[in-house]
């Protein structure tokens, strides 16, 4: 079950998990731009490429266009606006509490997505001894793409903000997600956030709708998305891996349906 997940966010984020997650200057390394579009154009036309001759740059590089490409950004402008004050206004007691309660009124999609990039930058940050990329170097690096600050004389000023919101959210997870926090191990892997998606999905369920007859509905109208069977190709296991449209309708459903959703 991997529902609210686009494919192309999860098949690069389990290549580097797997095989990346100690590349020093993960995510800080530029990678090959036209070969990143062609990545990119190869996902749009449906497919599912190959990622074993790639380099781990460029693969980065493609989550992070993956992330800017989001109309709006991953957070929505009213949820943004909300997050900042109450990192910036609220007392240290409070504020986890009240980031807590924004995070789980956002839209499904956005929330799934979320979680699942979240918990990933965090198995990158707990390799920072190898990669370099602490929690603070990744919020430097993702807080401009999960946040999309719109121009003004403050603009400098908020991202900074944006960034610093972006590392709290890192190291605070198992206060903010507390029924979704997994436990981080070094010592394996492979896999672990795409298969810890599956109790995040249903965590999610419960926790954002009221009742047992609400999460039936919301699975019903949910797609689940996957990488290709090993028995079909990759255009085949693409198309069986498609549901319903979505229940929860918005801007980010619409640039991910490009992006091999």
């Amino acid at each position: 079950m991997r529902q609210g997940l686009p494919l192309a966010l999860m098949h690069i984020v389990e290549f580097v998990e797997k095989h990346g997650l100690r590349e020093s200057g993960l995510f800080r390394v530029g990678g090959k731009v036209k070969r990143c579009q062609e990545l990119r154009k190869s996902f749009n036309q449906g497919g599912v490429p190959e990622f074993d001759s790639e380099d781990m740059p460029t693969l980065a590089s493609l989550l992070k266009l993956f992330l800017r490409e989001l109309p709006g950004g991953l957070i929505p402008e009213p949820h943004r606006t909300q997050l900042l004050n109450v990192f910036r206004d609220s007392k240290e007691e409070e504020m986890n509490q009240a980031l807590r309660t924004i995070l789980n009124s956002l839209p499904e999609e956005q929330f799934n997505v979320l979680c699942y990039l979240l918990f990933f930058l965090s198995r990158v940050a707990a390799e920072s001894h190898l990669n370099l990329m602490t929690s603070k170097n990744l919020s430097i690096v993702f807080g401009p793409t999960i946040f999309h600050v719109p121009l003004s004389p403050t603009m400098v000023e908020e991202q900074g903000l944006c960034n610093a919101l972006t590392e709290h959210l890192l190291n605070n997870l198992k206060h903010l997600l507390p029924n979704m926090y997994p436990h981080v191990s070094t010592s394996n892997t492979a896999g672990t956030v795409t298969g810890l998606m599956k109790s995040v999905s249903n965590s999610c369920h419960s926790q954002k709708k009221g009742s047992l007859e609400d999460n039936q509905a919301s699975e019903g109208h949910c797609k689940t998305l996957g990488l290709a069977s090993q028995d079909t190709g990759a255009s085949e296991g693409l198309q069986n891996t498609m549901g319903p449209p979505c229940k929860t309708l918005g801007p980010l459903s619409l640039i991910l349906r490009h992006w091999g959703w």
